[in-house]
């Protein structure tokens, strides 16, 4: 028996079909893909899905027109040039709100949404529980302040409040840029804000607090004097000391005939004052 051997023409033939098979394959893919990419570049761009206009609202702190002309600048442009960033459908939303938190630091929340042409951005803002302010108490000709709200983050500057408008918190941070940065942990807040709603309960009202960097805390009584602590210390049982100096002594009524320096409750159950 003979073997059959294929020509070299045929064979030659054969791949030049099956090439031009393959070149009219990627060609077809390649014309359905610039239409789809057109498509879309030209959907993104229809007028009917633009967005024209933003607004902004729930601000009392931000200023709204430096948040819109920011959310215009974020949806200005074509992503690769080709899709409109100012498309209600595909429009940057996450960028705008990272750039939004970043900007402003006393926006809380925010929710944007596009509706028809107008994006609309809602935003919450962070409500002031305390004041921090740079240097110590006393210096009222050189420090500046800043608001700060109930879980430690410094938001905005403030005034210099008086007559115990806000309570104050010192030191702690850099005095350079205080925006933006937590003053103390939430919990470290938290526990302080207990302690402190605790010393109300017995009447004995504090004004401000000195965080020390050697991890002493020092806070400041009203009219007089000072309750020395440890920031490692657990705030309740140093609560319960002054309650019990309180009923034991004089030092703490507010008929009290002498003045008051300082309490030190340093040292576990030992509680020195003068």
């Amino acid at each position: 028996m003979f073997k059959k051997h294929k020509s070299p023409l045929k064979a030659t033939r054969l791949h030049k079909y099956k090439r031009r098979v393959l070149i009219a394959k990627v060609s077809t893919a390649l014309v359905l893909a610039l239409i789809v990419v057109g498509g879309f570049a030209w959907f993104s761009r229809a007028a009917a899905f633009r967005i024209t206009s933003v607004s902004v609202s729930g601000n009392k702190i931000v200023d709204a027109d430096m948040l819109q002309a920011l959310a215009e600048k974020d949806i200005d442009g074509a992503y690769a040039g080709l899709f409109a960033r100012s498309n209600s459908f595909i429009f940057p939303k996450n960028k705008i709100e990272d750039d939004a938190l970043r900007a402003f630091p006393s926006i809380n929340s925010i929710d944007i949404h596009a509706h028809g042409h107008v994006l609309e951005i809602k935003i919450s803002e962070r409500k002031p529980a305390y004041v921090w302010c740079s240097g110590m108490p006393g210096d009222t000709a050189s420090r500046s302040c800043s608001f700060m709200d109930d879980t430690g983050f410094i938001f905005s500057d403030a005034p210099d409040f008086s007559n115990n408008v806000y309570f104050i918190f010192y030191g702690g941070i850099s005095a350079d840029h205080p925006t933006g940065q937590h003053f103390l942990s939430p919990e470290e807040i938290a526990a302080f804000a207990g302690f402190k709603t605790e010393l109300d309960r017995q009447g004995i009202v504090i004004t401000s607090l000195v965080v020390r960097d050697d991890g002493v805390r020092e806070a400041a009584l009203l009219g007089h004097g000072k309750i020395i602590f440890k920031a490692s210390d657990d705030l309740l049982p140093v609560a319960h000391s002054l309650e019990l100096l309180k009923r034991d002594t004089q030092i703490l009524s507010p008929k009290a005939t002498t003045t008051l320096d300082y309490i030190d409750l340093r040292f576990g159950n030992k509680v020195y004052y003068k």
